[in-house]
C-alpha cells in the first residue's frame, strides 16, 4: 500500500482525524510535501468540515506559498463562504504564482469575471488583475492580451488597440492579438469617418 492509498482508505471511512495524523507524520519525516494535505483538505470540504479544510489550506500556504494549487483552493473556499474580497486576493496571488501555468491563470481570470460581471467593483478588479498579469509576464504578449480584452469588453477601443499592438510586438503570429487589433480598429475608423 502506498501512503496515498492509506490516506484514501481513511478518507473513505470518514476517519479524517486518522488521515490527518498520517499526513502530519509523513510531512514530519519527509518534509514539506503538500499533496496529501490537499487530499485531506478537499475531503474535509466535501464532508462539510470547512474550518478543518481552511486550517489545512493555511498550513499548505505556510509550508509552500508557491504551491501551484493553494491559491485556487483558497479562492474556491472563500468564494463558497461569500468572502469575495479574500477570494479576489487569492486570484491575484494565483496570477503572481510562478508555479501555476498561464492557461490555468487565464481560465481562473475568465471564470471570475464571467461569474461576477455585474458586481459593483468588477471594473476595478479586472484592471487590477490585468495589471497583475502585466507584472507577472512583463516581457511577454500574455499580459497585454488580458488588458486588451479588458478594454475591448468596455468598448475602450484606443487602449485596446494599444495593448493589442504591444502584444504583437512580442508575438507577431498571435491570432488573438490580431483579432483584438481588428475589433478595436474598426470602431475607431468608423468614428473617424463620422467626424470628417
Amino acid at each position: 500500500w502506498s501512503l496515498a492509498d492509506l490516506i484514501d482508505v481513511c478518507i473513505e471511512a470518514k476517519n479524517y482525524d486518522k488521515a490527518r495524523e498520517i499526513v502530519d507524520l509523513y510531512v514530519k519525516q519527509v518534509g514539506a510535501d503538500t499533496r496529501y494535505y490537499h487530499m485531506l483538505a478537499n475531503a474535509y470540504m466535501e464532508a462539510g468540515k470547512e474550518k478543518k479544510a481552511l486550517s489545512l489550506y493555511e498550513k499548505i500556504k505556510a509550508l509552500d506559498p508557491n504551491d501551484q494549487y493553494i491559491n485556487i483552493s483558497l479562492l474556491e473556499y472563500y468564494e463558497k463562504k461569500g468572502q469575495y474580497d479574500k477570494a479576489f486576493e487569492e486570484l491575484i496571488d494565483a496570477i503572481h504564482n510562478e508555479n501555476l501555468d498561464y492557461n490555468t491563470k487565464a481560465n481562473i481570470y475568465e471564470y471570475w469575471f464571467s461569474k461576477f460581471q455585474n458586481a459593483k467593483n468588477i471594473d476595478q478588479q479586472a484592471l487590477q488583475a490585468g495589471n497583475a498579469f502585466m507584472e507577472t509576464y512583463p516581457n511577454n504578449h500574455l499580459g497585454y492580451l488580458i488588458l486588451a480584452s479588458y478594454h475591448l469588453n468596455r468598448k475602450e477601443y484606443q487602449p485596446c488597440l494599444a495593448m493589442a499592438t504591444k502584444a504583437l510586438e512580442y508575438d507577431r503570429a498571435n491570432f488573438t492579438a490580431w483579432q483584438y487589433l481588428v475589433l478595436s480598429e474598426a470602431p475607431l475608423m468608423e468614428t473617424d469617418s463620422l467626424m470628417k
